[in-house]
């Protein structure tokens, strides 16, 4: 999964304090079901003993609205230590998908699981050096104990007075777009999903 190129080691979570990545709200995501389709195929072909996935979300940004049109997985590693990002597999990928739809732009990234954490938070900076705001998907495939489902946050600052004292996750509006093929896809999605061990509907 990982090629021969260079990791890009973003730091310690345990020294991750603050980010310049704030947002004032307002922010509205549209997710396309692709999007969804193609998080569940790259959870599935995780390496083993993986606890979960990251990659880059590609769409446009309208004012306060993001609309997340497609994405792509970038490989990565992650300890209590350190964290780290395949950073010429991102570029390369990028570099392909933008010949086929220029307009599109990285808006964020994605991660599976139930809840964000310190290292969420690097993935998050690491994303904030080229995109203004950055969202972070995450997507909760239940794992046969939940209903799947999905969020958006963006980063907001914490400060007292005039210091800045970190940065936190702060959930924003994120819905589904989905004409009537997409649909039938979804429920395909849900079908395999449940045969795979996941559970349960959006």
């Amino acid at each position: 999964f990982f090629s021969p190129a260079r990791r890009s080691v973003l730091a310690s979570p345990r020294m991750f304090s603050s980010s310049h990545l704030h947002v004032p709200g307002g922010v509205e995501v549209e997710v396309h079901p692709v999007v969804l389709f193609s998080v569940v195929d790259h959870y599935s072909r995780r390496e083993e003993g993986q606890g979960r996935v990251i990659g880059t979300l590609l769409g446009t940004v309208t004012g306060n609205k993001v609309e997340i049109f497609s994405c792509f997985p970038v490989p990565h590693t992650e300890s209590e230590e350190q964290v780290a990002v395949n950073t010429d597999f991102h570029a390369t990928m990028l570099s392909l998908y933008q010949r086929v739809q220029p307009s599109h732009q990285v808006v964020g990234w994605y991660s599976t699981g139930d809840g964000v954490s310190d290292s969420s938070l690097l993935f998050h900076d690491f994303y904030g050096q080229d995109v203004e705001r950055p969202v972070h998907l995450l997507v909760d495939l239940g794992l046969g104990t939940r209903r799947m489902s999905c969020k958006a946050y963006v980063s907001k600052q914490l400060s007292l007075g005039g210091a800045t004292l970190g940065t936190s996750f702060e959930e924003v509006r994120a819905g589904v777009v989905m004409a009537e093929a997409d649909r039938v896809g979804m429920e395909m999605l849900f079908k395999s999903a449940t045969a795979s061990g996941f559970s349960g509907a959006m």
